[in-house]
């Protein structure tokens, strides 16, 4: 797979608000078993940290729960 990062994505993996944050968290972690999947996620990742527009996340940050946090900020853990 080959995401366009310059552009919003949408296809499998894609965030969803109508799935609770449990669902998403197994998502993801179901993505981060295929290559395919890990490249959403590292676009997810990249995309709600900063690194696309060039700023770095904090070393170790741990990317499904970065992930979760941006997409359910009121559910965070």
């Amino acid at each position: 797979m080959n995401l366009n990062w310059g552009q919003e994505y949408r296809g499998p993996g894609e965030a969803d608000p109508s799935k609770s944050r449990a669902e998403r968290a197994a998502e993801l972690g179901r993505l981060m078993r295929t290559a395919a999947g890990e490249e959403i996620v590292d676009y997810y990742f990249a995309r709600y940290t900063g690194v696309l527009s060039g700023l770095a996340p904090p070393v170790g940050m741990p990317t499904i729960k970065t992930i979760l946090d941006h997409e359910y900020p009121n559910e965070q853990v």
